[in-house]
């Protein structure tokens, strides 16, 4: 094959000794994060040519199968997406970092709970019902001047000003508290926990158009 040739590039990287708390079972695997910083892997591949856009997808599938074992993947595509992966339109969201700095920052608009799951945008079958959390846009985005969407970080954090919604509604959704610790589950009592829906702002220039009923 010609890829090594085609794509092989000097990479510039470095060697950590010791990780904690989140990262700490991933380092027989390594981190690959992505940000606007000039070092970043996708740059370093735009700088050298490699590609001609500093653009990627991240696009996750819940469960692969590797030989007898299930587990979480996805797809990682270089320089754009591609189409063939997607079960719903791509749409670009509008980064408002500010220059110089090198996470991607985003604004949250809303956020929804789907009753009955789904892995997807796209729901699963007619009459799921949605339910909009009820907060303070303007401070839920307003630490760090942005939401920060992290690919390095496994977890989803929220700010703390939509506790109280997220609280409430997920209780009259599943008939009990959201809880914080471990809990035994099957995989049918999990398929059937709300789908969180989030809307971002999109990039300047396109549609804005958002309804999650359909």
């Amino acid at each position: 094959t010609d890829v090594p040739k085609r794509f092989g590039f000097p990479l510039v990287f470095a060697c950590q000794t010791e990780a904690l708390g989140w990262y700490s079972s991933q380092v027989r695997d390594g981190i690959m994060g992505f940000s606007t910083a000039r070092t970043s892997f996708v740059n370093q591949m735009v700088f050298q040519d490699k590609l001609k856009y500093p653009r990627f997808c991240m696009c996750f599938e819940n469960r692969m199968r590797n030989g007898m074992d299930m587990r979480g993947a996805g797809v990682v595509t270089l320089g754009g997406y591609n189409p063939k992966i997607l079960d719903a339109p791509l749409v670009f969201v509008q980064n408002i970092a500010k220059p110089g700095e090198t996470r991607y920052k985003i604004h949250v608009r809303n956020i929804f709970f789907r009753q009955g799951g789904g892995q997807s945008i796209v729901q699963q079958r007619d009459g799921q019902s949605v339910v909009k959390l009820n907060f303070d846009e303007d401070a839920f985005n307003a630490k760090n001047g942005g939401t920060i969407l992290d690919s390095g970080v496994p977890l989803l954090i929220f700010d703390e000003s939509i506790q109280d919604t997220f609280m409430t509604e997920w209780k009259k959704l599943v008939g009990q508290q959201f809880s914080f610790g471990k809990m035994i589950l099957t995989e049918k009592e999990v398929e059937s926990l709300p789908t969180i829906i989030i809307q971002i702002a999109a990039h300047e220039g396109i549609d804005k158009s958002f309804n999650p009923r359909t």
